[in-house]
């Protein structure tokens, strides 16, 4: 049965880049990294289809989850959501750790600061800016869980701890070292229902769209007409804003170096979109992030 519902994203309604989809589902998301991807269900006021979407992001403390601020912040009206769960590893209608509400939310005031509240009207967010991040801090610690402790005894830990990191790091890496290297992303696109393509059959969307993982990789580059931007060729969809966008060294490090927002920009001749947009975790803005979560080691 289809249900009315809005997976989070920005305008454009597909954001792939060429003609081939080069997206890999997510089987094991007990695995690291893939494990600290989060599949959000977002609820906001009122009555309409899209009150209800889904997004994603990435678990970065042990009660905080990194995301777009504009799967927090409704775009067409800027109202705050009425709830936001959290599910690290969904898989469909499995949530190895649970669903944990969220208490708080952080948002750059540069972000808000074009909002407009006039007598009749409310323009939202820009949803390009360089700071649509927001990290949303959770009713419970959930990296001390331990989810299956005989597959895997260890904490289910999140990206930077200090012990079960997993060899990931936040850090803020520069745009001269960056261009040019490959990236992946990983999130959950709405254009699949559980495992199947959204059309391909009945749909029950709050139950099965946007569940399933799925991850691709592409290539970094950045736009001097878009400061604090990261450009990247990965395969995404609405429902993956929020995703995090990582690179993997030869040694098994991985760094957290964006966070999914959007289509990036078009071909002028074509109209085609030459490339998907993320927020580049600059070390300006990895120390704004860590500014949210004071006492939280992140390395």
């Amino acid at each position: 049965m289809e249900t009315p519902f809005a997976v989070v994203g920005a305008a454009t309604e597909r954001e792939r880049v060429g003609a081939d989809d080069s997206r890999a589902r997510i089987r094991d998301t007990s695995a690291v990294p893939h494990r600290w991807v989060c599949s959000l269900d977002v609820t906001w006021p009122g009555n309409d289809p899209d009150r209800f979407g889904r997004g994603s992001g990435v678990l970065v403390g042990p009660r905080q989850v990194l995301t777009a601020a504009h799967c927090i912040y409704r775009t067409r009206d800027g109202a705050t959501p009425l709830s936001v769960y959290a599910a690290p590893g969904r898989n469909g209608r499995t949530d190895p750790i649970g669903r944990v509400k969220a208490v708080a939310y952080s948002v750059s005031s540069a972000y808000l600061s074009d909002l407009v509240v006039g007598r009749t009207t409310i323009r939202g967010p820009r949803v390009n800016s360089r700071f649509d991040i927001a990290l949303v801090t959770l009713e419970r610690n959930v990296a001390d869980v331990v989810h299956d402790r005989a597959k895997d005894p260890r904490p289910y830990g999140h990206w930077g701890h200090l012990h079960e990191g997993r060899f990931t790091h936040l850090r803020g890496l520069e745009s001269t070292f960056l261009a040019g290297k490959p990236v992946t992303v990983a999130g959950y696109p709405g254009d699949y229902c559980g495992t199947a393509r959204l059309g391909d059959g009945p749909c029950d969307a709050l139950r099965d769209q946007s569940t399933v993982p799925f991850s691709g990789t592409g290539v970094v580059a950045f736009d001097q007409r878009l400061p604090g931007v990261l450009l990247h060729t990965a395969d995404t969809h609405k429902g993956q804003s929020g995703s995090p966008v990582w690179m993997r060294f030869r040694d098994g490090t991985r760094y957290l170096i964006g966070i999914h927002t959007g289509p990036g920009t078009k071909d002028a001749s074509t109209g085609l979109t030459l490339n998907n947009h993320a927020v580049h975790l600059s070390t300006e803005v990895v120390t704004l992030i860590k500014s949210w979560m004071p006492g939280v080691n992140v390395v």
